[in-house]
């Protein structure tokens, strides 16, 4: 009976034994379950530096917009186009110190997610699995690489731009009259043609960082985005057919 007590307690431990090393190979290391989350949090950070280099390209415009408003239209007043070019360039400064903040923040978000690629590359069993899993790390590199890049670039044209934009500020804030205007016209003229460019590089660079939060995102808020939207559209479509509906009722019923 012993014996038979013995070799059934053998059975089930042979038997179960690899449901028990599986069991506890998932839940052993915290970071298996939580790995994707580092990428997610990466294609947060990107997600928010496209959206503020969007704002940054919208500020820039509203700069350019006001700059030709004040130097190419006839004004009684010089002054109140004066300060609205003033607060654009103020909103530009500022959009470009968030630009700043969410690029750092992007990149240590990043930084911490490579690290948890070395961390899983050591307990790969396979070497076309670790062959895998470098080149797409080297994938990603690269285009973390191709980000810096053209967030140097982008800067490297932008800043330029904004101190002629500020010298122009200065001009004008100890010269605004009509000949003063009149006399910086064609530097204007220039500022906003080099504008449009930059802003062609910034439009550029915002598509590339929602491209990549895209890829490095554990589900597609691209679809999901157009979706509310096809949704939102839906809603106020049947919204629209209730009230006509509603309307034609009531105006026969007056009748």
């Amino acid at each position: 009976m012993q014996t038979s007590k013995s070799f059934i307690r053998t059975l089930f431990v042979v038997a179960f034994a690899p449901l028990a090393l599986w069991l506890a190979g998932c839940a052993a290391p915290a970071h298996r379950s939580t790995a994707y989350q580092k990428s997610d949090a990466v294609a947060h950070s990107t997600r928010v530096a496209a959206r503020e280099v969007q704002i940054e390209l919208n500020d820039l415009d509203a700069v350019m917009a006001t700059l030709g408003h004040l130097v190419n239209d006839t004004a009684t007043d010089l002054r109140p186009r004066f300060a609205a070019y003033n607060q654009a360039v103020d909103r530009l400064y500022r959009s470009i110190e968030r630009v700043e903040l969410a690029i750092t923040r992007m990149q240590k978000k990043n930084a911490a997610y490579m690290e948890e690629w070395d961390r899983h590359a050591v307990a790969m069993n396979y070497g076309i699995t670790r062959e895998h899993r470098d080149a797409r790390k080297k994938a990603i590199q690269n285009e973390t690489r191709s980000i810096s890049r053209r967030y140097v670039e982008t800067r490297e044209t932008l800043l330029p731009l904004l101190a002629y934009l500020e010298d122009l500020r200065k001009m004008l804030s100890t010269d605004l009259t009509v000949g003063g205007v009149e006399g910086i016209k064609n530097l204007a003229d220039n500022a906003i043609e080099n504008g449009r460019k930059v802003q062609t590089a910034l439009g550029q660079f915002s598509d590339q960082l929602t491209d990549a939060s895209r890829q490095m995102s554990s589900f597609d808020w691209t679809r999901q985005t157009a979706t509310a939207q096809f949704r939102e559209s839906e809603g106020q479509s049947k919204r629209m057919v209730m009230t006509k509906w509603i309307r034609t009722t009531v105006f026969r019923m007056d009748r």
